[in-house]
């Protein structure tokens, strides 16, 4: 960080107008929440000082909006955090239904094994299709016939059959989000 930023407590007194013990207040935990940001003592970055200034006179004109009661403030921006913790939830809930990693990767694997089951099986029919054949033309046309036999089934594969178990996970009741009063 630049120390070009950094201003000491007169400063900041004189450009907000006001006293030295009021900015030291303001740096104060026991006194503000959040506290002005202090770098080193007496020290303060310019920048993050108006920030904190601008969030905490927002936060004013805010509790002055509600009638100028600081509990029914807090008690708004407490609910307010409650629901959206809760829009956060059910946010990753339904992202889960629309993609569930369990159960793709059950249905992914049950492709892959379908898949391997039928290229086991081509290697005993080709073994037992080249056996006695002695030309690599012939050879290369009994391989040829296999491969295409076998992507041929491989292409008609259901995939919706395979997953149709696996939907059933998908049908797990939601558990029960408890609202905190």
């Amino acid at each position: 960080m630049a120390t070009s930023s950094l201003v000491d407590v007169h400063t900041l007194a004189q450009f907000w107008e006001v006293d030295i013990r009021t900015v030291q207040n303001y740096a104060d935990i026991r006194r503000e929440n959040p506290p002005l940001p202090r770098e080193a003592h007496g020290k303060y970055d310019f920048v993050k000082a108006m920030k904190w200034m601008y969030n905490r006179q927002k936060t004013k004109i805010e509790i002055l909006d509600n009638g100028g009661d600081e509990k029914l403030y807090a008690l708004k921006m407490k609910g307010q955090i409650i629901k959206n913790k809760k829009d956060e939830i059910n946010l990753k809930r339904d992202m889960a239904k629309i993609l569930d990693k369990k159960t793709t990767l059950i249905a992914w694997s049950n492709q892959i094994n379908t898949i391997k089951n039928f290229l086991n099986a081509l290697k005993y029919d080709l073994r037992r299709d080249l056996d006695g054949i002695a030309e690599s033309e012939e050879q290369a046309e009994v391989i040829n016939a296999a491969v295409n036999r076998i992507m041929k089934i491989i292409s008609k594969l259901e995939i919706e059959s395979i997953i149709v178990d696996e939907e059933k996970l998908l049908e797990t009741p939601e558990p029960e989000i408890e609202a905190e009063q």
